[in-house]
């Protein structure tokens, strides 16, 4: 979370919104995860209110902070996932539901804004982890993926968030840091 963590700390504006994306992600997350896995749909007043805020506050960080490059990154990153899930969709004849690929959006959105590459590695796991849950799993375990979809896909960029925002610093640091040659 060090990319988050780095813009929050940028003055109390910016800690302030970061916080806000930040309790959006966790109350959305719940209450998405929740009504897909009790109705194997989700609700497109929650996904639209996510989006919604979401794009407020990319928006004002951006411009609090001058960075409109992280405005243009967040906005790439939900087509590019949003994008990828639709083509996932589209190609696997209603597997994956619309609710899905507009949660992917949203995601995309939130993730991109920090990093590109974090919003790769994180949607990534994402498949990796689900597809071993499948494969080392029971009939169980299949249910869960088939109910859960979004449950996986929200609570895989929650978690892989911090580890690919902290991998790319130091990445950076290793490449941008005389001093650091050794790591």
């Amino acid at each position: 979370m060090s990319q988050i963590w780095s813009v929050a700390q940028e003055g109390p504006i910016e800690g302030v919104l970061v916080a806000l994306q930040l309790l959006c992600f966790g109350v959305f997350g719940v209450l998405l995860s929740k009504a897909d896995i009790a109705s194997h749909r989700l609700p497109n007043r929650l996904v639209g209110s996510w989006l919604l805020a979401s794009l407020a506050l990319v928006i004002c960080l951006g411009a609090s902070s001058g960075g409109l490059l992280g405005i243009l990154q967040g906005f790439l990153g939900m087509l590019l996932l949003g994008g990828g899930y639709l083509l996932i969709s589209l190609i696997s004849a209603g597997a994956m539901g619309m609710g899905d690929v507009k949660l992917a959006g949203v995601l995309g959105l939130n993730l991109g804004y920090y990093s590109l590459p974090a919003l790769f590695l994180a949607t990534l796991l994402t498949f990796v982890l689900a597809t071993f849950w499948v494969i080392g799993g029971s009939d169980r375990a299949q249910a869960d993926i088939e109910v859960g979809r979004a449950v996986w896909a929200i609570h895989g960029h929650w978690g892989i968030c911090g580890t690919a925002c902290g991998t790319m610093n130091l990445w950076q640091l290793r490449n941008s840091s005389p001093s650091c040659e050794h790591i």
